[in-house]
């Protein structure tokens, strides 16, 4: 529901009571201002599971349009808005048949794989394919360190993974991951900016090309100073995000929490 004005607020706390979550509608234009400002060259993926609410993806739509998604429910969500299947990709790293059926009938093309199992699911999609292999980042300091759940770690495992994609006919490749939620160290980030170019390096010398470098979400939220404390969060691994950059990759991110 969107209220427009405070008596609104104080009338529905009142009559619905607490624990209530308001967000300004201008606070998520904001988050994409601001994010946009520091990260120019990245497109801004919204993970609707941070919070899947109409208005707010109504709000991201008017701003950039692209969607990160990881249910089927999600994926009703933005079609029923007249989101294009282009604008979105679907990251989760497990999907059941049906599920990868019906996202890639919708018209989804990126998908997010961390296994064998599941690289085995997606490579009958052919050449049509957009694949991202996750590699794991491990981040003990955030709140949710997402490399204890997904992604690769070993980087033997993963050069494996992405000579197996090759081989199935896969040719559109890329690399993702995560640093964790929150990421309030830029230095891991630049880490994850650090293996994947070594990754990226190595694949090279064996023909095997990357085009698209996602480099999650996670972004810290600033109460205050947004603009300026993003921009000094992403000046610690400019220059790692730049090597990509100036080489014509597709550069994503996934923010989430950042913006709602």
């Amino acid at each position: 529901m969107v209220i427009q004005d405070h008596p609104k607020i104080r009338d529905w706390v009142l009559t619905q009571g607490t624990p209530t979550l308001f967000l300004s509608q201008d606070s998520i234009r904001e988050a994409h201002r601001t994010l946009k400002a520091a990260l120019p060259e990245v497109g801004l993926y919204y993970a609707v599971k941070a919070n899947s609410t109409e208005a707010i993806l109504k709000i991201w739509q008017e701003q950039e349009g692209y969607f990160d998604l990881c249910s089927l429910n999600e994926v009703d969500q933005v079609s029923a808005l007249g989101v294009p299947p282009e604008h979105c990709i679907f990251t989760h790293p497990i999907k059941s048949p049906d599920t990868l059926k019906r996202v890639w009938q919708f018209g989804i093309r990126t998908f997010v794989a961390d296994n064998p199992t599941e690289l085995k699911k997606l490579l009958p999609f052919g050449k049509e394919l957009q694949l991202l292999i996750r590699m794991a980042m491990p981040n003990r300091d955030a709140l949710s360190d997402l490399a204890l759940k997904f992604g690769i770690l070993d980087e033997t495992e993963l050069l494996q993974m992405f000579r197996q994609a090759h081989r199935g006919g896969v040719r559109h490749l890329g690399l993702c991951f995560h640093c964790g939620s929150p990421a309030e160290d830029p230095r891991v980030m630049q880490e994850a900016l650090v293996r994947s170019r070594n990754l990226v390096e190595k694949l090279a010398q064996e023909g095997i090309v990357l085009k698209t470098i996602d480099i999650g979400g996670g972004f810290p939220h600033y109460e205050e100073n947004r603009s300026a404390e993003i921009m000094q969060y992403v000046a610690q691994f400019r220059e790692a995000l730049d090597w990509f950059a100036n080489r014509g990759f597709a550069l994503l991110a996934e923010p989430g929490r950042y913006v709602a």
